[in-house]
């Protein structure tokens, strides 16, 4: 049986260095192998030793700057005064933070890109309508780029740009100075992100450029796609004798050039010239003889339902002595999925996401009818929002209540409910359908919704982990969005609610089991 990649890497590392491995730095692109490379470590060196120290790539990174990493909401706010600064220079109206917010991500993202592969902020932001120009500025661009580039410039060149394409223009033109100014608003407030390290570093001016010296040696293991900036800095730091790679990779894929999964791979070793510490490709694929099977279900949900049926009949697999893996694909299957396992220690490496718990439907829910109340200042709402509030399992309405609620809208058949007549009292939000005074409360009011399902969870008596740590999270982010909020003065509650739910849908809470044996669930 072929050995995993991790136990090579750790026999490599027993190898090369002995047992004095304490000032070596392991980098991995995510947390999930360390705890998979120690327990090899343990197995390959079999004696207790000094461990090395483990990174993920950002982590790694971020010993080169002492500085704060600034969030993505601070990154915006930052953004969007900035831009407002410059646009009252060019004696333009400022843009509410409504106008702003659709472009305001993508800008961040392509700072970003930007910076990871180093390119010219001047060059790639300047006017290009002579196609000559196009020609010279891109020729280091592929045939079908040049085309692309001239093809989107040409429907700028005409006389009598509409105002869609002079707003673009405008806005094309000003980036460049907006790039500028977001970077030295960071460095004002002492604060970094990633692709400026990452730059910083590679253009040889970070904050503490020779941070990687602290170690004797560095191994990077396991990565695939790397941008521009880092495949210069592991290029740079191989030459000078400080970095070891270890690269996963097999001859199937490598060698054959049709093979998308070894793009990156290729480009790594062939044309970065960064070298294999295991040395020439395996062809474990091609020689591999394995079993396949295929079931044929009628829908997602199915899938996930085929599965508790699947693990009860491996009888070859020994889930306390050995791990399994299932990959979701479609990772909104993960609930159902949950709900169909068979008892058995699970690991869910994706975390168990916000948007698909309870509570966010009940965030959701009160949102909705905020909307209703407060925004549009109705009297009534749908009876079918109060119906799911009363079946809401976080509410905890007393049965008497509830009962009561359902019997009176039977027999007076509502469809809509006047909040004045809304009693419900017995539960753990008894100001659920209270409107909110202006909407400067709304963040206030949702946080304090926040503090009193904490504090129900509690009183439980049982242990609510996931429910705790997702409260928790959605708590900070909300606070970082009302920070945001309050040094821009108004802003209406229907666009709140659509910056709140944009801010929520990232946040999940980590189900961590053994990672080394059991059943891993990984998207």
């Amino acid at each position: 049986m072929e050995k995993a990649f991790l136990r090579l890497v750790a026999e490599d590392i027993q190898a090369k260095f002995g047992k004095d491995i304490s000032d070596i730095a392991i980098v991995f692109n995510n947390k999930r192998p360390i705890t998979y490379l120690k327990k090899h470590l343990v197995d390959v060196f079999g004696q207790a030793i000094w461990s090395p120290q483990f990174f993920t790539i950002q982590e790694f990174f971020a010993l080169s700057s002492k500085k704060v990493q600034a969030t993505q909401l601070t990154q915006f706010f930052y953004l969007f005064e900035l831009h407002n600064d410059l646009l009252e220079k060019e004696g333009k109206e400022p843009e509410t933070l409504e106008e702003f917010y659709p472009i305001a991500e993508i800008i961040l993202s392509d700072f970003g890109q930007l910076d990871y592969d180093l390119v010219p902020i001047d060059q790639i932001y300047m006017e290009l309508f002579d196609t000559t120009e196009i020609d010279i500025t891109f020729q280091h661009f592929t045939e079908e780029q040049q085309v692309f580039i001239k093809q989107f410039w040409k429907s700028f060149s005409m006389k009598g740009h509409t105002a869609v394409q002079q707003r673009f223009l405008a806005l094309w033109k000003r980036l460049p100075i907006l790039y500028k100014s977001f970077k030295e608003k960071l460095k004002t407030e002492n604060q970094t992100n990633f692709p400026t390290l990452y730059r910083d570093l590679a253009e040889g001016r970070g904050e503490n450029q020779g941070f990687i010296n602290q170690f004797k040696k560095v191994i990077f293991v396991g990565f695939n796609a790397l941008s521009k900036a880092e495949a210069g800095l592991f290029k740079q730091w191989q030459e000078e004798d400080k970095a070891v790679f270890y690269f996963d990779v097999d001859a199937h894929y490598l060698d054959d050039k049709i093979q998308e999964a070894g793009l990156f791979l290729r480009r790594n070793l062939f044309q970065t010239g960064l070298v294999n510490a295991l040395g020439e490709a395996p062809n474990i694929i091609g020689n591999r003889d394995i079993d396949v099977n295929l079931y044929q279900t009628s829908g997602k949900n199915s899938e996930a339902k085929l599965l508790h049926d699947i693990l009860l009949n491996t009888g070859g697999i020994d889930f306390k002595n050995e791990t399994a893996a299932i990959l979701l694909a479609d990772e909104s299957l993960l609930v159902p999925l949950l709900q169909s396992l068979p008892q058995m220690d699970i690991n869910i490496t994706t975390g168990y996401p916000l948007i698909q718990s309870p509570i966010y439907g009940l965030f959701d829910l009160w949102c909705e009818v905020q909307l209703y109340i407060s925004h549009q200042k109705k009297e009534k709402f749908p009876y079918q929002l109060l119906e799911t509030f009363l079946s809401h399992p976080l509410t905890k309405i007393s049965k008497k209540q509830k009962q009561q609620i359902q019997k009176e809208s039977s027999e007076k058949q509502l469809f809509e409910v006047s909040i004045a007549e809304i009693d419900v009292s017995s539960s753990v939000l008894p100001n659920f359908f209270k409107p909110i005074k202006n909407s400067a409360e709304l963040i206030p009011t949702m946080v304090r919704m926040i503090e009193d399902l904490v504090q129900s969870i509690s009183l439980e008596g049982t242990t609510k982990v996931i429910e705790s740590n997702l409260l928790i999270e959605t708590k900070k982010v909300l606070n970082q969005l009302h920070l945001g909020f309050d040094k821009l003065g108004h802003l209406s509650i229907s666009f709140q609610i659509g910056l709140i739910k944009k801010a929520l849908a990232p946040i999940n809470s980590a189900i961590e089991g053994d990672q080394l044996y059991g059943l891993q669930i990984m998207g």
